[in-house]
């Protein structure tokens, strides 16, 4: 091996213990956070700072106000640091052999985690951990992860047999459907029914998918299916027929393309196309059957919030559309996506037209206007959409001002999420919006970030303590002193002689 190869793998060694290393003296930080963060109990207002349990079962009660400000610094929202915080918890608390092992750099910091997250999801008490501990330990420091973690579901299992049981009965008890956000045009379903519905829904979209052209492929035509299913459920489309033979002789070819209605009695009646009468004849048998299976449901509304610019519908073809709540789709698909909708057109209000107010509550139109302004939640990092936030005064309102104040207006309003509005109100942050939509927060600790509708940013650090333990000792060519000025030896030798 060349000597340049060598060099690199040896960077690549040291930049991986380095990294390493940085997750071990994070997870210490994250911990010790946790015992340094006081909680003052005689304060017992209403939003005050509260103790809660941030990890399982085993772990100590912590303030709740230290996930802002160690999310805030760590770049994540406040929800992230509390798991963060959660999982340095439950590693020292509840797997302690598991975390002298990664405090001794034997087990990599991500290894231990994965451990910790399948005993919290798995429900096991603090006495289980350590049952899983101590299998556990050992294997870690010498199996790779996969054998590690092909064993922790029996290692779990064994620890609380009862318990498993009791897993595996609500596991065959749940029941939901789940359907994902948009990707790329398109939603993931997933779920677990009653075994009686599941055979329905099944047959259900055999028999329309019998109905849609043979050329396209079986999956596309059932998932096709689904969606027509719930169209007619919201009266929004009629359903083609269900498969029968005799309808499909006398249809024919055109059967794929019959549309049907359902009439107040909840019986199916085929709308053939125009100048053949004979499939509507023939294929009006068909459907009572699954107008049965829905209920004769009435439509029901339904508010989908679609965000779009004045380029999107320049040029649909390109511009992307903001559905709230499911994700982004191109602006062509959204005719689709509204199919048999009421669309209520509202567009971005202008800012210049709306008045301050000396009322408490924010009006509609401004609210509107400041969720467009800013559509998240304004703490360093926040994710959650503003439309779920309450609207905070930057500076706080003061009730009793005479009229004609204005404390209510759009360049004194900012969403945040009501973890995120007590923390402020309770927790030392300070806050300032000096610029509309522009919002500068000082942290209890003393950082400082600067929040937009484009995102965070840190903008300053407290400066480190001196005497800080986690301070590197300076390398030795910078403590000793400079070398002696070179000279050149013969100038010695030619002063010897002279």
């Amino acid at each position: 091996m060349s000597r340049e190869a060598s060099d690199n793998l040896a960077a690549l060694d040291h930049a991986h213990q380095a990294q390493r290393s940085a997750r071990v003296a994070e997870l210490v930080c994250l911990a010790r956070a946790c015992d340094l963060h006081a909680v003052d109990a005689t304060v017992i207002v209403d939003g005050a700072e509260r103790l809660v349990s941030l990890g399982g079962d085993g772990t100590p009660l912590v303030g709740e106000f230290l996930a802002a400000e160690v999310g805030a610094l760590l770049g994540i929202s406040p929800a992230s640091a509390k798991r963060r915080l959660g999982q340095a918890l439950n590693l020292r608390h509840r797997h302690p052999r598991l975390w002298e092992l990664t405090m001794q750099d034997l087990v990599d910091p991500r290894d231990a985690l994965m451990v910790v997250d399948a005993c919290v999801d798995a429900g096991l008490s603090g006495d289980a951990c350590a049952f899983v501990d101590r299998q556990c330990a050992i294997a870690a420091a010498l199996q790779p992860l996969g054998r590690v973690l092909s064993q922790l579901p029996g290692w779990i299992l064994a620890a609380d047999p009862a318990l498993a049981r009791e897993r595996a009965e609500q596991t065959a008890r749940w029941r939901g459907v789940t359907v994902d956000p948009i990707v790329d045009g398109a939603t993931g379903i997933h779920g677990r029914l009653d075994a009686g519905d599941g055979i329905a829904l099944d047959d259900a979209l055999t028999q329309l998918a019998g109905q849609l052209p043979a050329a396209i492929d079986p999956g596309t035509r059932r998932a096709a299916s689904l969606g027509m299913l719930a169209r007619h459920a919201l009266g929004q489309e009629p359903l083609p027929p269900v498969d029968d033979t005799a309808a499909l002789k006398v249809a024919g070819e055109v059967a794929e393309n019959t549309l049907f209605s359902v009439d107040a009695a909840g019986e199916a009646h085929a709308v053939p196309p125009v100048g053949n009468p004979a499939v509507s004849e023939a294929c009006g048998c068909g459907h009572a059957a699954f107008a049965r299976l829905l209920g004769g449901t009435q439509p029901r509304p339904r508010d989908l919030v679609v965000h779009l610019d004045a380029a999107a519908l320049a040029d649909p073809a390109s511009g992307v559309a903001t559905v709230e709540g499911w994700g982004v789709v191109l602006a062509e698909q959204l005719g689709g996506l509204l199919s048999g909708s009421a669309v209520t057109v509202r567009p971005v209000l202008d800012p210049n037209t709306i008045g301050a107010s000396d009322a408490y509550e924010v009006p509609e139109r401004m609210r509107r206007w400041v969720e467009v302004r800013n559509p998240v939640d304004v703490f360093p990092w926040g994710t959650r959409r503003a439309g779920s936030c309450q609207q905070d005064h930057t500076v706080p309102f003061v009730a009793g001002l005479p009229a004609g104040h204005g404390q209510t207006r759009p360049d004194n309003l900012g969403p945040l999420s009501s973890f995120t509005h007590r923390a402020r109100t309770h927790g030392g942050w300070r806050l300032a919006q000096p610029v509309e939509g522009v919002f500068c927060w000082e942290s209890p600790a003393g950082y400082q970030y600067v929040v937009t509708a484009d995102g965070s940013t840190r903008v300053r650090r407290p400066p480190p303590p001196e005497h800080a333990w986690w301070h590197a000792e300076p390398p030795a060519w910078q403590t000793e002193p400079d070398p002696p000025e070179w000279r050149d030896p013969r100038e010695d030798t030619l002063a010897l002689t002279a």
